[in-house]
C-alpha cells in the first residue's frame, strides 16, 4: 500500500461525488436511493446534493453502531467528507 487507506478514502470520495453530481446534472438516477433523495429534495425544496449527503451520513452512522470498527468508520467518514466537498464544489460549477 504505497498510498494507504486515507488516500484511497479521499480519492474514492471525490470520484463518487463527481459521479453523483453528473447524475444530478443530467436528471438521471441509478434507482433506489438516488430516486428517493431526488423526491425528498423536491418535496423539501432543497438541493439534491444536500439530501444525498445527509442520507449517506445516516447510513454511515448506522454502520458505526452495528458493523464498523472505529478505524473503518474514520476512513469511511473521510470518504464521505471528500464526497461532500466534491458534490458542493461541482454543483456550483455545473
Amino acid at each position: 500500500e504505497p498510498w494507504g487507506l486515507p488516500f484511497s478514502a479521499v480519492v474514492g470520495g471525490v470520484l463518487s461525488g463527481i459521479g453523483l453530481i453528473m447524475y444530478v446534472k443530467h436528471h438521471a438516477n441509478s434507482g433506489g436511493l438516488m430516486l428517493v433523495c431526488a423526491w425528498i429534495a423536491e418535496r423539501l425544496k432543497t438541493r439534491v446534493a444536500f439530501v444525498i449527503i445527509c442520507t449517506v451520513t445516516c447510513v454511515l452512522v448506522w454502520g458505526l453502531t452495528t458493523v464498523l470498527s472505529t478505524e473503518q468508520f474514520l476512513y469511511s467518514y473521510l470518504g464521505v467528507f471528500s464526497l461532500s466537498v466534491a458534490i458542493f464544489s461541482m454543483e456550483k460549477i455545473v
